[in-house]
């Protein structure tokens, strides 16, 4: 992927994510989810480019994958789709 100049990036909580909402996407972005409970496996965490997290509120540790996605592809939608 990289060779095709894509990043890839991680959604996931590391000591170097970046908040969602700080995140500047590039335009040729692939994003990794891991599973609910474990998250992506830190054999896959070593080969990405950026870990980036969905900052929460309260005692919620985790959300769904689908609306971790959701969330991504608004981001990414509203960052490069959308913009003027």
């Amino acid at each position: 992927m990289r060779k095709k100049g894509y990043t890839v990036v991680a959604a996931e909580q590391t000591t170097d994510s970046v908040p969602l909402h700080k995140y500047k996407f590039p335009l040729k972005t692939v994003l990794l989810l891991g599973d609910e409970k474990e998250g992506v496996p830190v054999q896959l965490l070593r080969n990405v480019d950026q870990t980036v997290e969905i900052e929460q509120l309260g005692q919620t540790r985790s959300l769904n994958v689908h609306v971790s996605a959701a969330l991504f592809i608004a981001k990414y939608a509203e960052q490069i789709l959308f913009s003027d």
